[in-house]
């Protein structure tokens, strides 16, 4: 087993340990290796909410980044993060400092866009 894959094990079980009454998923590691962006996911009968999340690796310092997000990218410098948010029934990706902070909306169009990324230079 490589080792980035049982960090990732480690994190994973971390995380549910301390809310085991939600779902985690779609996870990105920070460039040094030293935090993880991940998604967590509260649903209930009538709805599902997406809540961006990051955490150290060591499992410390778990902070609720964006509400209502989804699809979690990070820079290859570590400052930027980018993910989608629901805006009046359309996705859109915004981009925001690594922090959550300083957001501002990418896209705007009748189509849904959805999985953004970050090119190696970080633009």
């Amino acid at each position: 087993m490589r080792l980035a894959t049982l960090l990732l094990l480690i994190v994973c079980n971390r995380i549910q340990a301390t809310l085991p009454q939600y779902y985690v998923h779609t996870f990105c590691w920070s460039p040094d290796g030293e935090k993880m962006l991940y998604v967590r996911e509260i649903a209930d009968s009538t709805t599902i909410t997406d809540e961006l999340y990051i955490i150290n690796t060591d499992g410390s310092e778990n902070k609720l980044l964006v509400k209502d997000a989804f699809a979690p990218a990070g820079s290859a410098d570590g400052k930027k993060i980018a993910y989608c948010k629901n805006v009046n029934d359309q996705y859109d990706i915004f981009i925001a400092g690594a922090d959550g902070s300083n957001a501002k909306q990418i896209t705007n169009n009748v189509y849904d866009d959805i999985e953004p990324s970050f090119s190696p230079d970080g633009k």
